[in-house]
């Protein structure tokens, strides 16, 4: 496809590498710009409506455009809009967000995960749904493993991301081994 020069597609194929992305063929089709959201749903630059089931990869599991949500992130921001959990640091709306989850979780849990359940596998979820898949997998109905598509150790992950855009096989890959 041709793009206009200096057009956003044609920019973005110029500047960005996409994770998960057969970058050959993203060449050749280009990007689908998104220009905003509201709620679970997302328009991109030709005013098509999409529905956005992956919470914008972790960062909108509460949708997009909610002016309440607006109106707190700024207050957050204003005093400390993010800091990580590595190597002993934390923060007061962490410790209070881990306490809120284990209050609601449908399952005995000591704690809290970072921010997400990381180790069930529920990225792409919105937190509001986290009891409830607690709850299938405290009941059998659902086995997180079956995400797991491979295992493999620290030494072959090189060769896994170069293979990545072949989409041999379905699932995630776990690096087991170090």
């Amino acid at each position: 496809m041709t793009y206009i020069a200096n057009s956003i597609q044609a920019r973005d194929i110029a500047s960005l590498v996409h994770m998960q992305t057969n970058l050959r063929r993203h060449q050749s089709v280009g990007p689908v710009v998104i220009t905003r959201g509201e709620g679970c749903r997302v328009w991109d630059d030709s005013g098509r409506e999409h529905i956005e089931a992956v919470a914008g990869l972790w960062c909108a599991s509460l949708g997009f455009g909610s002016e309440r949500l607006a109106r707190v992130a700024y207050e957050q921001m204003r005093s400390l809009g993010y800091y990580h959990l590595y190597r002993h640091s934390s923060n007061e709306p962490a410790v209070a967000l881990a306490e809120k989850l284990l209050a609601i979780a449908p399952v005995p849990m000591a704690r809290v995960i970072s921010h997400e359940l990381t180790l069930l596998g529920v990225h792409g979820m919105a937190v509001r749904h986290y009891g409830s898949l607690l709850s299938e997998i405290a009941a059998g109905r659902l086995d997180p493993g079956r995400l797991v598509g491979a295992t493999v150790p620290l030494d072959a992950a090189g060769a896994e991301l170069a293979a990545m855009g072949a989409f041999t096989r379905h699932g995630t890959t776990v690096i087991t081994s170090f």
